[in-house]
């Protein structure tokens, strides 16, 4: 497989990854294929929420910045991208690149280990993949609930599992360090970090209809079925995007397609 190049925009401080799906599957199947196990590539997916989490929550930018390959996802970034001055940018979100990969994954006989979610979801996920994509190499899957007690028994069963792509699956950016800190000892070319991914593919929480996936509305029907948990990811975070870039006093840029 040549190597896929996906372009890269300069949003603020970060520069991120975009493209069609088609060219981003392609990318991180290529990833998983070539890239050496004692230098992995981590990949993670930054929605407005995460960027914002990156600023306010004492994550390492630099860090992330530095080992991470980071995704241009979601309807805030992609508003945000337009409020910065440029054109209707393409975004990635896992959840519906997922079956993309999977699909590779299953054709060039990739062995895949999922990390996240609770015991009973990360199961789910696993045997609703196995149906869907039958020959697919599950290698290993785990709850993503652990002690930091626990984390040389998490890292010693990926490595022992012969995974070539971990994914891992957790709803904020709370693994990062984790990651960053041991990519070299997992034992896997690729970290693809997909959020609370395994929930939806388990079946065990709904997305919604396509007709609003399409209209870009996902976020007001997650908000509708988990206001709790919802409203404050769905307000604060555009909000003080809005004051930081007034700050930033920056301009989104486009590079050449990188690799």
């Amino acid at each position: 497989m040549d190597n896929p190049r996906m372009d890269t925009i300069q949003f603020n401080e970060l520069k991120l990854l975009t493209g069609s799906f088609e060219t981003a599957a392609d990318w991180l199947i290529y990833k998983s294929l070539n890239r050496p196990k004692n230098n992995p590539c981590i990949t993670v997916h930054i929605n407005l929420f995460n960027y914002y989490k990156i600023h306010t929550q004492d994550l390492n930018g630099i860090n992330i910045s530095t080992y991470c390959s980071l995704i241009f996802d979601g309807i805030g970034m992609k508003l945000g991208a337009k409020a910065l001055g440029q054109d209707w940018t393409p975004d990635l979100n896992g959840t519906d690149l997922f079956p993309m990969v999977m699909q590779r994954v299953q054709r060039e006989k990739i062995k895949v280990f999922f990390l996240g979610a609770s015991a009973h979801n990360i199961e789910a996920a696993k045997l609703k993949c196995q149906s869907q994509y039958p020959g697919l190499d599950i290698v290993g899957a785990r709850s993503g609930y652990f002690s930091s007690d626990q984390h040389a028994e998490v890292i010693s069963t990926i490595k022992n599992s012969g995974a070539q792509l971990l994914i891992v699956g957790r709803g904020d950016l709370c693994y990062l360090d984790f990651l960053i800190d041991n990519r070299t000892d997992f034992g896997v070319s690729l970290i693809w970090n997909v959020g609370g991914l395994f929930d939806f593919v388990s079946r065990l929480k709904p997305r919604a209809p396509l007709w609003v996936r399409r209209s870009r509305l996902e976020w007001l029907f997650r908000f509708a079925i988990e206001p709790k948990r919802m409203w404050k990811r769905n307000l604060v975070p555009p909000l003080w995007f809005l004051a930081h870039s007034i700050v930033q006093g920056r301009q989104l840029t486009w590079y050449p397609p990188t690799s």
